[in-house]
């Protein structure tokens, strides 16, 4: 069964009567070209006719396929066989999504999670309107769409992550989820606050595995190393702090090198957890922790057995603090102690035991502006030279 449908203008054709343009009046049973000097006029030649079908004001529910029927009439008869076609139809905007809030953030990202859509035959994308501004947000000014995530093209998807913001800012959303046809569902307007100084942890255990989770104590690293290389190469990028966590008090037979972007505040700490006492043992002939040009990075609460070489090496690194470890076994002759430091400035070395070492601290060239501090040095025979200071070496202080 049909049912007349609602036209709207403008209406174009081909072929026009000389008294105007066709018109539209769903009052009467020919819509188009009903007036008087608004007809349809037609030769022996084609006509091509155009109008538009408001199939919201008919089928306001309309979700699939539905037919068009064209009756054609001369002012005599009716067409004898009216034309049909078919047509997808959809009126309907998709639902079932909610919940849309900010969940976690760094500080330069904040991830969204809604509920996702449960009903819709055409989908087309999520998108978020976001920004610092409410009144941005309800005029869409700015958008995170599909081109910045793809899984926003699908249905189920429940969460994104918006990212290239600012640190400690507070941001407003409102997600949006869209059909091919072009209706549309929004969520209220959320707001999150950027991170201010995002820490992560990385632990580490003898028991561990290769692969460890970060913030995760019950899946560490089961080597230091490991740990340290899964750090992004440049923290100052990635505005993070770094602490890598020792679990236990086991020996780690390694060579600990960091090497990363850091600055004052995104660097590198390494440290024992409460009450372990942990120990690094170098495999023969290395350094036991390297430092290289890596600023501000902390090490604390090691005993690290350098086997001939330096227990700590500190090179082309600033600001660096070695405290409270123990430092020993650096024995070879020609480059072997506990601490060096090479073009290394304003450096502390605190509260360090130090021995059986040639050298127990060596402030080697270019190391300028240095605090040596309540380390105490044990001559374990007469081999250890105390601190060893390099001629081109400039203000640094014994307390």
């Amino acid at each position: 069964t049909y049912a007349a449908a609602t036209l709207s203008g403008p209406v174009e054709a081909e072929f026009e009567d000389s008294g105007g343009v066709p018109d539209v009046d769903n009052g009467v049973r020919y819509q188009l070209g009903s007036g008087a000097g608004t007809r349809i006029v037609t030769g022996d030649a084609s006509n091509t006719v155009s109008s538009q079908w408001l199939s919201a004001t008919d089928v306001p529910a309309g979700d699939g396929t539905l037919w068009l029927k064209l009756i054609v009439n001369d002012d005599v008869d009716d067409q004898p066989v009216p034309a049909v076609t078919s047509v997808v139809v959809d009126n309907v905007a998709p639902a079932g999504m909610g919940d849309f809030a900010g969940t976690s953030s760094t500080s330069k990202s904040i991830t969204w999670n809604w509920t996702p859509v449960s009903s819709e035959t055409h989908f087309g994308q999520y998108a978020i309107s976001y920004g610092t501004n409410r009144d941005d947000v309800a005029g869409r000014t700015t958008m995170w769409g599909a081109e910045d995530d793809a899984a926003l093209l699908t249905m189920a998807t429940s969460a994104t992550t918006i990212t290239g913001l600012s640190r400690s800012t507070q941001y407003f959303a409102q997600i949006w989820a869209r059909d091919q046809l072009g209706n549309e569902v929004n969520s209220a307007v959320a707001d999150f606050v950027t991170a201010g100084l995002d820490t992560v942890i990385h632990y580490v255990a003898a028991s561990g595995s290769n692969n460890g989770v970060p913030d995760d104590p019950s899946q560490p690293w089961g080597s230091i190393q490991r740990a340290v290389n899964a750090i992004p190469k440049d923290l100052v990028e990635t505005e993070i702090y770094y602490v890598v966590q020792v679990l236990d008090s086991e020996r780690y037979n390694e060579r600990v090198k960091i090497e990363k972007t850091t600055d004052s505040g995104y660097s590198i700490t390494l440290q024992p957890a409460s009450g372990q006492s942990p120990t690094i043992v170098a495999p023969n002939g290395q350094v036991g922790i390297e430092i290289k040009k890596s600023p501000y990075v902390i090490v604390e609460g090691f005993t690290v057995k350098a086997s001939n070489k330096y227990a700590v090496d500190v090179n082309e690194a600033d600001h660096v603090i070695i405290r409270d470890c123990v430092l020993h076994d650096g024995t070879n002759n020609n480059n072997g102690g506990g601490v060096r430091l090479v073009q290394a400035d304003n450096n502390i070395l605190l509260n360090n035991r130090i021995h059986t070492n040639t050298i127990g601290i060596n402030l080697g060239r270019d190391s300028d502006s240095n605090r040596l501090q309540s380390n105490l040095i044990v001559d374990d025979g007469g081999r250890q030279t105390g601190v060893f200071f390099a001629r081109d070496t400039d203000s640094n202080s014994l307390i």
